[in-house]
């Protein structure tokens, strides 16, 4: 049996596994991206008012603490959206299109996206309570999409 495995597919091989790398990388840094459990959530901050590493951070605390709860993140959410919530939106104008309201944030019913509100402050309680947020947020959306299915 006879390879044609040399340098220069050596170094072909190399900038591929480099430039995945990078790819995966930019994505995260716009997105939380985990390749290897097939995770993709976009994450949409507010660059003045917020601060999305934290929601990185709350993500990678339950994929840590919770297996189970990572994976219903995953399939249950597409978007975590650290905004107000819109109550002018057609999704979310009132009670019947909305939960949570009373917390830091919404679900929008009929959709994969949660709202956070936006906060600065870079802490472990920061990061603990946007887990705790997402994780009840992620609940709403697995109830809706498992009622509706």
């Amino acid at each position: 049996m006879h390879t044609n495995f040399n340098k220069d597919n050596l170094i072909f091989y190399s900038l591929g596994l480099i430039l995945l790398l990078f790819f995966i990388f930019i994505i995260n840094r716009i997105s939380y991206f985990d390749p290897l459990n097939l995770c993709y959530i976009k994450i949409e901050g507010d660059i003045v008012r917020g601060e999305e590493t934290t929601i990185h951070k709350a993500i990678s605390l339950i994929k840590k603490e919770d297996k189970k709860a990572y994976k219903d993140i995953c399939k249950y959410v597409d978007t975590i959206s650290e905004s107000y919530c819109i109550i002018a939106d057609w999704q979310i104008s009132g009670p019947e299109f909305a939960e949570g309201l009373n917390l830091p944030g919404c679900y929008a019913r009929g959709s994969k996206t949660i709202y956070i509100y936006p906060n600065k402050v870079v802490s472990e309680f920061v990061i603990r309570a946007r887990k705790n947020d997402i994780l009840k947020y992620t609940e709403f959306s697995k109830n809706f999409w498992q009622k509706n299915n």
